[in-house]
């Protein structure tokens, strides 16, 4: 697919974005923008923008990007390349950052900086570091991991961005803190250059966290949310799952083929994580998803009763009759709060749109952290 590199983009107004009144749109550029997580965050965010780039080296995640974002500036051009001359050209208020999480999970090795993957990134920040002073963002959201903020990356970062006079929040979000039935927890940074943040937090407290989650935005508080799964008060506040699946029997044939076969229940029964549509959980659905068993995402029993609890003896005879199946596509898009009008285009496989759900983001939490760090927005 043709690219255009990042010295020839041309500026798009978003579609559907919200009138920003007397505010003047910000400039947005979406590095590592994977299928458009954060660009649709920022239009359920009610925020005036105007997007002037999208970039990421995977072909099939561009691909998909445009598919959904037709008058978007897409490229594919290597990040860890750019120029000055390059950034200059773009005019950015704002930088939209969710770089590759692998070398910062705790199921992987944690290389940092010593991961190729990371190289990126870390141009960013030396970009960050020299670069005019004009040619700063006014504001920069990232989304990693939950470990991120342990690496000698994050800790170079927010010694630039501080030393460039920006103000810094960070927290630990996952879906289920705004009702969402997943569990997603990711580091979130949020950075404003010459802002309160405190007068901001102020104003939009009721769009945000829950009450533990909002002292994470107060002046001396850092990433206060505990890692893992949400506690079951916090759970007991989201949706059921139904309100996100597909029909049982409108989409019976759909569902049908996501059935886990017999062979794969044999030698996995115990592995995996069971709900069912009554259940207000489920686990975060990671690129391996249907390829792997383990700590992948959870499998729905659709022949569990509303009242029945789940079988605690995970056998493949036991499941066989509760007719285990994966989440659909949809359905995972739903759960990560991509509108319905968002699709794959058809040379997109099935295996790499897992993929590429699975490397993408919670749009729900973005989108609350942006009406947040842009609440003051007023260009130069």
């Amino acid at each position: 697919m043709a690219t255009t590199a990042p010295s020839e983009a041309s500026e798009v107004k978003a579609d559907g974005d919200a009138s920003g009144g007397d505010f003047l749109p910000v400039r947005a550029i979406e590095f590592f923008c994977g299928v458009g997580g954060l660009h649709y965050s920022l239009k359920q965010s009610g925020i005036d923008f105007m997007l002037v780039c999208a970039l990421d080296v995977d072909e099939n995640a561009l691909r998909t990007y445009k598919h959904n974002h037709k008058n978007v500036v897409t490229s594919g051009a290597d990040i860890s390349a750019m120029s000055e001359m390059q950034l200059s050209a773009l005019h950015a208020d704002a930088w939209l950052l969710s770089p590759p999480c692998q070398p910062f999970s705790r199921v992987g090795e944690m290389l940092g900086e010593a991961d190729a993957r990371t190289g990126a990134l870390s141009h960013l920040i030396s970009l960050l570091e020299s670069c005019a002073l004009q040619l700063l963002p006014r504001f920069m959201l990232l989304e990693n991991v939950a470990g991120f903020e342990s690496s000698s990356v994050r800790r170079r970062l927010t010694a630039v961005l501080r030393a460039r006079g920006f103000d810094i929040r960070e927290l630990w979000a996952s879906p289920a803190h705004f009702g969402v039935p997943n569990q997603r927890t990711r580091y979130f940074l949020l950075a404003r250059q010459l802002s309160s943040f405190c007068e901001a937090s102020s104003r939009l407290r009721p769009l945000l966290l829950d009450s533990a989650a909002l002292d994470a935005l107060t002046d001396d508080a850092r990433l206060p949310l505990p890692h893992g799964e949400p506690d079951a008060s916090v759970q007991a506040g989201c949706a059921p799952l139904s309100a996100y699946l597909l029909d049982a029997q409108r989409d019976a044939a759909t569902l049908g083929a996501l059935r886990v076969p017999a062979h794969v229940l044999e030698r996995y029964a115990p592995a995996l994580d069971l709900v069912t549509r009554h259940s207000r959980r489920s686990c975060c659905f990671t690129k391996n998803y249907t390829r792997y068993l383990k700590g992948t995402g959870s499998v729905i029993l659709e022949g569990a009763g509303f009242e029945e609890p789940l079988p605690s003896a995970k056998t493949a005879q036991t499941l066989e009759k509760l007719q285990p199946r994966f989440f659909g596509i949809r359905e995972i898009a739903r759960l990560h709060g991509f509108p319905e009008s968002f699709d794959f285009p058809e040379s997109v496989t099935r295996k790499k749109q897992y993929e590429l759900l699975g490397n993408s983001l919670s749009v729900q939490a973005s989108f609350q952290l942006f009406r947040f760090s842009f609440a003051f927005y007023v260009t130069r």
